[in-house]
């Protein structure tokens, strides 16, 4: 086998892995031995790479083939179930947003009208809607769309209506559901590695500053502070080195963060309300697209060792 029909047949393989999520791993490895052992000898019987993999079909075809056999649907592939989880975290947050939004302005209707109090209220469950409203063919589409809206608004918070900023967990939760599905497609890791930085980077960013404002004397060098700040230097840290408990850390955290700033709305709540919202997107999608992951078939690999 040469180095093209080995990188042809690999690719196939962890398609088909994928495509064969729903079953039990032990299942599913002895499925792609079986289709391994298929390639191999056809490629020792002098058949070409290309006529093999036509007669086996698509992986798709073919995980429908086995999960008929085994009378089990076929499994939604890792990109479909990291957007499922998205789309659900993604509603919930614009609810959220909606209600904040009615409790911090009861007289909405007067100021905006109707007409207007409706919308704005409507607006985020709408956007929030948008990962599972959007027709599939366009489900990629749809939440970058919205995301590109809801940084719109955002921004015209600072400029025209201030609680337009409330938007902005909102913001952060579409551009998860917009990034980390196409991130969960790609066949390399470097999508995914970039990401996982960007994410570490951002999560410890506010211990990086509280330890940078001790250093420099802005900041009074309590316990307290250190500690904090350390720690969050550290999650971001396991965060961009793919650590799971970081990512149900940071969930958690931006979680926790969200519903304190509820309810105490003073100066410093638009700081906790976008951070909170930043670190549960970042935190939740980390965790859907482990959760939307496979391991990729490595078959070949393994029996070239063995070999």
């Amino acid at each position: 086998m040469n180095a093209t029909q080995e990188r042809r047949a690999e690719r196939y393989l962890a398609q088909l892995d994928r495509e064969l999520g729903i079953l039990p791993a032990v299942q599913r490895a002895e499925i792609i031995d079986d289709v391994e052992s298929h390639i191999l000898d056809s490629l020792e019987r002098g058949r070409d790479i290309d006529q093999i993999l036509a007669g086996l079909g698509t992986p798709r075809e073919a995980a429908k083939n086995y999960a008929d056999e085994l009378d089990v649907q076929p499994a939604t592939d890792p990109e479909h179930r990291a957007e499922r989880w998205l789309s659900i975290a993604t509603v919930g947050v614009g609810v959220i947003v909606s209600a904040l939004m009615l409790f911090i302005e009861p007289e909405l209707a007067s100021g905006l009208g109707l007409g207007g109090a409706v919308l704005a209220v409507a607006l985020p469950v709408l956007l929030g809607a948008t990962p599972l409203i959007v027709p599939r063919p366009w489900g990629s589409i749809g939440p970058v769309l919205a995301a590109i809206a809801a940084t719109a608004i955002v921004i015209a918070g600072f400029f025209l209506w201030g609680n337009l900023v409330m938007f902005t967990p909102l913001m952060f939760m579409l551009w998860a559901a917009a990034v980390v599905p196409s991130a969960t497609r790609s066949r390399g890791t470097g999508a995914r590695l970039a990401l996982r930085i960007i994410g570490g980077v951002a999560v410890a960013l506010p211990g990086i500053v509280s330890v940078c404002a001790v250093a420099t004397g802005t900041v009074e060098p309590t316990v307290y502070v250190v500690l904090l700040g350390t720690a969050i230097v550290a999650v971001g840290a396991l965060f961009a080195c793919g650590v799971r408990i970081a990512y149900v850390i940071v969930t958690a955290s931006g979680a926790a963060t969200l519903v304190a700033s509820m309810f105490d709305p003073g100066l410093l709540f638009l700081g906790f309300w976008s951070a909170g919202g930043m670190w549960f997107a970042l935190g939740i999608g980390a965790l859907a697209g482990t959760r939307g992951l496979n391991r990729p078939a490595a078959a070949l690999t393994r029996r070239k060792r063995s070999g």
